[in-house]
């Protein structure tokens, strides 16, 4: 280190921003060390946001995420992702009609201009009738579609 004594403030400024640089990389390294492990699940759900008013074969069910090592990943400083986003049901034809609120985006679905992502939402529909009904872990169907887009 040299002597800050006989510095200018400009190289003091610019040592301390070099200081500055490396304390960033190093704590955004150590953030990367430890990435979320994600659980997704599947469930009905009844909020007061989501009401369907004439019972006609449609359900709302909500696609959420929880970080299984939340402990570990904020120990080093890592972001967390969470939360869900509800989707409308049509029992009759088998199929997700569309999103019924704001949340967290985990599939494409139109959203944003982003295409529809057909084969996973298909995955979660057979899911439901093939499966439980009452919905589930999901997390391989989320993350196969996921890994698509990386």
């Amino acid at each position: 280190m040299p002597d800050t004594k006989t510095m200018t403030s400009a190289e003091l400024y610019a040592a301390a921003r070099e200081v500055e640089r490396s304390e960033m990389a190093a704590k955004a390294l150590l953030a990367d060390s430890v990435q979320p492990v994600y659980q997704f699940t599947l469930t009905p759900t009844d909020s007061s946001f989501d009401k369907i008013f004439d019972g006609s074969g449609c359900s709302v069910y909500k696609l959420s995420a929880t970080v299984v090592n939340k402990a570990e990943v904020e120990a080093v400083g890592g972001k967390i992702r969470e939360g869900g986003l509800s989707y409308l049901f049509n029992h009759l034809n088998g199929r997700f009609v569309c999103s019924t609120g704001g949340g967290q985006i985990w599939l494409d679905d139109g959203t944003f201009g982003k295409p529809f992502d057909v084969e996973a939402f298909t995955a979660l529909a057979n899911y439901l009738l093939e499966v439980n009904i009452d919905g589930g872990d999901v997390t391989e169907i989320i993350l196969a579609a996921r890994s698509k887009k990386v």
